[in-house]
């Protein structure tokens, strides 16, 4: 992931995505899937490294 234009820093991220995701995936992304994921995030920050997040209600979601 390239993040330059928000924290000048030019090296890539690795990042990965949850294990349910992993594990869901063609599920999820299935051409006519009635698949849901829900989604809950904080509120948009200046701070780029504060991130909090669930997935599902149970799956925690972080910077990385």
């Amino acid at each position: 992931m390239q993040t330059a234009e928000l924290d000048g820093e030019r090296n890539l991220k690795p990042k990965m995505a949850p294990k349910f995701v992993q594990e869901n995936y063609y599920k999820i992304v299935a051409v006519g899937s009635d698949y849901e994921i829900k989604v809950e995030t904080t509120p948009p920050t200046k701070d780029l490294y504060k991130f909090k997040g669930k997935l599902n209600d149970e799956t925690p979601l972080d910077i990385n």
